[in-house]
C-alpha cells in the first residue's frame, strides 16, 4: 500500500527523534508547522518536499534544524557559532545511515545534496538544512 504524505512525514519525525541529531540539540524535533513561534531554542523540523504515487514511491525529506546566533557584533550584525554550526552539519550528514537503519523498510536513503547553513533574516536564526531522498516499494 502507498503511503500518505502525512504517513511519511510520521515515519522520519518519529525515526529522526531517536537519532544522535535529537539528542545534540537543546529543542525539540517537530513536523513543519509546528515548531513554537518565536522558540529561541535549538529546534529539528522535518518536511516532506516530494512524493510521487508510483509501486516504488520517491520522494524527499527535508531536515532543517535552527540554530541561534552565538552573540550580536557592535555593530548590530549577527554573528553565527561557526563551532556549534559544524557539530550541527556533522549529526546531520550521518542522518541517512541512522535512518536506514531504525527504518528498515524504505530503501536507499541518502543525502539528496549536500548539508548547507544558512541565513534567516526575519528570525535571526541559522539553520542547517538538508534534503534526504528515500525510495518506499509499495505492496
Amino acid at each position: 500500500m502507498r503511503k500518505t504524505w502525512s504517513t511519511i512525514e510520521g515515519d522520519f519525525y518519529n525515526a529522526i527523534k531517536q537519532t544522535e541529531l535529537a539528542k545534540a540539540i537543546s529543542g525539540d524535533v517537530y513536523k513543519f508547522g509546528i515548531r513554537p513561534k518565536g522558540s529561541k531554542k535549538e529546534d529539528t523540523v522535518v518536511k516532506v518536499s516530494a512524493l510521487d504515487a508510483k509501486q516504488l514511491q520517491s520522494g524527499t525529506v527535508s531536515v532543517i534544524t535552527y540554530l541561534q546566533p552565538l552573540t550580536k557584533a557592535d555593530d548590530g550584525w549577527v554573528v553565527p557559532d561557526k563551532e556549534r554550526i559544524a557539530e550541527i552539519e556533522a549529526l546531520t550528514d550521518s542522518l541517512p545511515e541512522e535512518l536506514m537503519r531504525l527504518m528498515p523498510d524504505y530503501d536507499g536513503i541518502k543525502l539528496f545534496d549536500g548539508v548547507g547553513n544558512y541565513y534567516e533574516d526575519d528570525t535571526e536564526e541559522y539553520f542547517v538544512s538538508v534534503k534526504i531522498k528515500f525510495d518506499y516499494l509499495t505492496t
